[in-house]
């Protein structure tokens, strides 16, 4: 590995470190929760950051390892779910895939598809499928206050995101 490579990947690794201390401290200290089936949790927004900027592995492994450590700091009275640690780790791989990978031009339209589709597919459609088999109940009780609360959550990380990528892009230079 040239000399070039391994600062880059040294740089990626202490970004993720960063995103992920802070996707655990916007998890489990500051997302308001509103009974079991919705929670405004932010900590979603480093986790595709990871993602985005380092790459869809990074994104993924961020995910997986903050929603881990965050349960084992503070599980937030629940059992441990593998898969909400599953959909963790997704919400930094899909939209790392999606806007890096498959869309390759990297403007306003595509982070907004990216970021819109892995928080209904993944936030609303698959985190119901888990909570179903946890708690019982059918599964549109669940998917329907969790597709609201991700189409809340999309339009507050989009912005977000983008500006956020947008500093990082300025300090990289």
């Amino acid at each position: 590995m040239s000399h070039g490579k391994s600062q880059q990947s040294l740089k990626s690794m202490v970004l993720c470190a960063m995103l992920l201390a802070v996707s655990v401290l916007l998890t489990r200290f500051v997302s308001p929760q509103m009974g079991d089936a919705v929670r405004f949790s932010f900590g979603t927004i480093p986790i595709m950051l990871a993602g985005i900027v380092c790459g869809p592995v990074y994104g993924l492994v961020v995910g997986l390892t903050a929603d881990l450590l965050g349960f084992f700091i503070n599980p937030m009275g629940t059992a441990f779910l593998p898969g909400l640690t599953v959909c963790s780790g997704l919400l930094g791989l899909v939209p790392a895939l999606l806007y890096v990978k498959l869309f390759k031009s990297k403007n306003i339209i595509w982070l907004i598809v990216a970021v819109a589709v892995s928080e209904l597919v993944i936030s609303g459609l698959i985190k119901s499928y888990f909570l179903m088999g946890y708690y019982g109940g059918t599964y549109w009780i669940w998917a329907g206050p969790k597709l609201i609360n991700a189409v809340i959550m999309a339009i507050i990380e989009i912005p977000v995101l983008k500006l956020l990528l947008k500093i990082l892009e300025k300090k990289s230079k």
